[in-house]
């Protein structure tokens, strides 16, 4: 299970991370479409109406809600998309404007919420900026399934971007 919160409510949802993957796209409560799994302290709200923790958030439904989101970096994303059916997988070019060059982690996120894909099927290729600009430029890969993924990347990059799965905790003999 992953556990994401909205941005515009701080509603937290569950997420199925096991195949079949069960993407959720909008939120329940508020209807908005982006997530984020960097999020602090939750809150169980049962009865909103007589909570003053429900008042201070400003929190009407009852539910879990995230107490502190991460600190949101203005960014504006424009993506240009190219189809690679031979390699299986769609290139993309993100031009980016913000105060400063996100990390791996905010870029890949922010693009799987953009694109409604799978951040494990997501390879961030190189992310660059030009001195003094304000805008940076990015080169990620969208793979079709996790198998051409780990045929066809190179494993630093994989490495890079975040693991794929889980690492099997070693056995002290």
């Amino acid at each position: 299970m992953v556990y994401k919160a909205c941005r515009k409510c701080r509603k937290i949802v569950e997420e199925d991370d096991s195949e079949p993957k069960e993407i959720i796209k909008e939120c329940p409560i508020c209807g908005g479409n982006v997530f984020t799994t960097f999020w602090k302290g939750n809150a169980l709200i049962i009865d909103p109406e007589n909570s003053d923790v429900a008042k201070a958030m400003e929190v009407k439904t009852p539910g879990r809600y995230a107490l502190r989101l991460s600190r949101w970096i203005k960014m504006n994303i424009e993506l240009e998309k190219q189809r690679n059916e031979l390699l299986h997988r769609t290139t993309i070019i993100a031009k980016i404007k913000g105060n400063k060059t996100p990390s791996r982690k905010e870029l890949l996120s922010k693009v799987a919420a953009m694109l409604g894909a799978d951040e494990k099927l997501i390879v961030i290729d190189k992310i660059g900026q030009d001195f003094g600009r304000q805008s940076s430029i990015a080169y990620l890969k969208v793979y079709d399934t996790i198998n051409y993924l780990k045929e066809l990347e190179l494993k630093y990059k994989i490495k890079r971007t975040g693991e794929t799965e889980e690492k099997k905790p070693e056995v002290k003999e």
